[in-house]
């Protein structure tokens, strides 16, 4: 059986490293209602700035469709090398939306 994924690809536009991130995600399910992933998704490989950087996580199956027609993963807080700390204010402003089913 397929264990459900969700894959990140991501810049980091400022000017110092990221050393660790949190994201949430909104998953569309396979009848386009969106439900919210309980789980945090922790990031903390680094992402030096400018850099293309790519993570992935293993989803819980009881939680999420296989079957779903997208998802929406979003920047919930960093963490950079400095200590310093970015936190959303819940407008989701750094979010990638990406959708499966039929157009």
């Amino acid at each position: 059986m397929s264990t459900p994924m969700v894959e990140l690809a991501f810049t980091n536009d400022t000017p110092k490293k990221i050393v660790r991130a949190k994201f949430g995600l909104i998953v569309t399910g396979p009848e386009g209602n969106q439900v919210p992933y309980e789980q945090g998704l922790t990031f903390t490989a680094g992402a030096d700035p400018g850099v293309v950087t790519k993570s992935e996580w293993s989803l819980d199956m009881e939680k999420v469709d296989i079957h779903r027609l997208g998802e929406i993963v979003y920047l919930k807080s960093a963490r950079f090398e400095d200590n310093t700390t970015w936190q959303d204010d819940g407008n989701q402003r750094c979010k990638q939306e990406v959708y499966y089913g039929p157009k």
